[in-house]
């Protein structure tokens, strides 16, 4: 009711929304966000497929308070795994070690810091590459840039 564009007001039965907030930039942006949400999480079944199962869901890392971050392997059924990495904190983590399931080059699919949502533009270039030995329970690893206020997702680019 308003929030895939970012209406300041409450929601209200008694008007309708408030659709002229679009013409703001800001707010187009935020639409843009939403919109790219919605296409990345029906695009991607291991988003969704096994949300009931033990098997549709690990952690990388929960429990990152140091850099306020947490991470997070989803699976679909056919094992086809997302990296979602979560940044709490108003600072980028540059250099941030992060463990994978696979090797190879990993997709950037979604950077909610991206600057056509509003963000700052920190990321990862739309990909990196995953080789080096694991860590955080994860077979590899690679050293990713971690957005501030964002999250990053990934999927093998096969």
């Amino acid at each position: 009711m308003g929030s895939e564009f970012g209406q300041l007001s409450e929601w209200s039965s008694e008007r309708g929304l408030d659709w002229w907030i679009l013409e703001q930039p800001t707010h187009q942006k935020i639409q843009a966000l939403v919109s790219t949400l919605n296409r990345v999480y029906s695009e991607n079944a291991a988003l969704w497929q096994r949300d009931h199962e033990h098997g549709g869901f690990q952690w990388i890392d929960g429990g990152n308070a140091d850099q306020n971050t947490v991470s997070f392997v989803r699976n679909d059924d056919a094992g086809n795994p997302i990296v979602v990495v979560v940044n709490f904190s108003g600072q980028p983590h540059g250099n941030f070690r992060l463990g994978f399931p696979r090797d190879g080059e990993w997709l950037e699919i979604l950077n909610t810091d991206a600057e056509e949502y509003g963000g700052s533009g920190v990321g990862n270039l739309g990909r990196v590459m995953v080789a080096d030995a694991g860590v955080q329970g994860q077979p590899f690893s690679t050293e990713i840039t971690v957005p501030p206020l964002a999250a990053v997702f990934f999927k093998p680019a096969k």
